[in-house]
């Protein structure tokens, strides 16, 4: 259904009255640093005011100079409930900088999903003061979105209007249309829950305690690549880019002109999609709409392959000789590689770079084919003039957490830390 045709069957309207028990929220931790608060249990009216009464002195102590920049966390368990009162304690929620978070095994639902976008952090630079999305998940919680509803009645078009404009107002730029307009085709008794990798790239949720597990090098400096394009730069987003399996005997052809030579496995390799979402493809998990103009397969099937294999060095004598050169820094514990990738009619059209700190656990991507040098390479480069130098330090780049190194397709379930 359009937009507008679920406003007026009234699966927008606000949620009524109805006795239930009211939320429980409490201060589990306050100290000089940090504050913990967690909240559970179905929203009603009146919870926004307890919310308030805990987080205020808090983000307001007269005695704490840097109270606006301390940590406030709260943990979200619950099923829902009042619409307009979870609006409102999603504007708490962002006013003050609170960063949310949904623990294993715990559930946010319908207007808790949304509380859980306000999410925030005052980041301050030295010059100016942002806020900056801060939203947190584990392996096993259950994130669950769906279009606000009405218990008793249909509700009128104008409370559905009046919703809308109310969470977009609140959430502003947190709240991603993309993510908001499947909540919204998202029936009462169904969520849209965060389930895949793909899920917490796109839409800025951190993912925390899990387990990263043995990834090969090189295969993950790529997925890195694969993810960031395509999740975030968004420039393939109806082209299948990426590889269903990395294979490390690789080659590269044109598809539809090559199809007569080769082998029934091979062509089925070529018309399977590389990231599968419990058989949902790319464009149907994230309601892209499909252009009749764009083709909807990939043009080339582009492998990784060992190095040293004849394929590898084909392809680098073809485009560029950097191109999935995994390269170590002897001194840290530092890896990068870039990556090409075909699109059109073009060999090799969009390039980029991942460094991946497993000190840090942290990787560091970049558009386009960077050189990797090592700090003894650069400093003899540079002579005396560069005194703190890092291995591989990338131009124009951007930093995620170990867990981009995966497959977008990966269950977040299937990250849990085994204790």
């Amino acid at each position: 259904m359009r937009l507008i045709e679920l406003i007026a069957a009234g699966m927008i309207a606000i949620t009524s009255a109805r006795a239930a028990p009211c939320a429980e929220v409490k201060l589990l931790r306050d100290d000089q640093n940090v504050a913990e608060i967690s909240l559970s249990g179905r929203i009603v009216k009146g919870d926004n005011e307890k919310l308030h009464a805990l987080i205020s002195p808090i983000r307001n102590d007269p005695e704490n100079p840097y109270a606006m920049l301390k940590t406030i966390n709260l943990q979200l368990d619950s099923e829902g409930g009042d619409y307009f009162e979870g609006i409102n304690m999603a504007r708490t929620i962002r006013t003050n900088g609170v960063q949310t978070w949904v623990l294993a095994d715990r559930d946010c639902v319908s207007a808790c999903a949304f509380m859980f976008l306000a999410g925030s952090y005052f980041n301050n630079d030295g010059i100016t003061q942002r806020l900056l999305p801060s939203r947190t998940i584990q392996p096993g919680a259950h994130l669950g979105f769906h279009s606000p509803y009405n218990d008793l009645d249909l509700g009128k078009f104008d409370d559905g209007v009046k919703a809308i404009r109310a969470l977009r107002q609140v959430l502003g730029v947190a709240l991603p249309s993309d993510l908001f307009l499947i909540a919204l085709e998202t029936g009462r008794d169904e969520t849209f829950d965060i389930e895949f990798v793909a899920d917490i790239l796109r839409w800025e949720i951190d993912l925390e305690g899990y387990a990263l597990g043995d990834v090969p090098e090189r295969e993950g400096l790529y997925n890195a690549c694969v993810n960031y394009i395509k999740l975030k730069l968004e420039l393939f987003p109806y082209y299948d880019i990426s590889v269903r399996d990395i294979v490390f005997d690789a080659f590269y052809w044109r598809a539809h002109e090559e199809e007569q030579d080769l082998t029934p496995a091979q062509i089925a390799a070529i018309s399977e999609p590389s990231a599968s979402f419990d058989g949902q493809t790319f464009a149907d998990r994230y309601r892209l709409e499909q252009d009749g103009s764009v083709p909807l397969v990939r043009d080339y099937w582009i492998e990784i392959a060992e190095e040293g294999s004849e394929s590898l060095t084909s392809i680098r004598e073809s485009s560029d000789g950097r191109l999935f050169r995994l390269k170590r820094s002897p001194e840290s514990n530092r890896l990068g590689m870039a990556s090409g990738f075909a699109y059109g009619d073009e060999f090799w059209s969009m390039g980029c770079t991942a460094v991946w700190d497993k000190s840090t656990r942290s990787v560091e991507i970049a558009e386009g084919v960077h050189e990797l040098n090592t700090r003894q390479e650069l400093q003899k480069k540079l002579g005396e003039q560069q005194i703190l130098i890092e291995d591989f330090p990338l131009e124009g780049s951007v930093y995620y957490r170990e867990w981009i190194l995966l497959p977008m397709g990966m269950r977040l379930e299937d990250l849990r830390m085994k204790y």
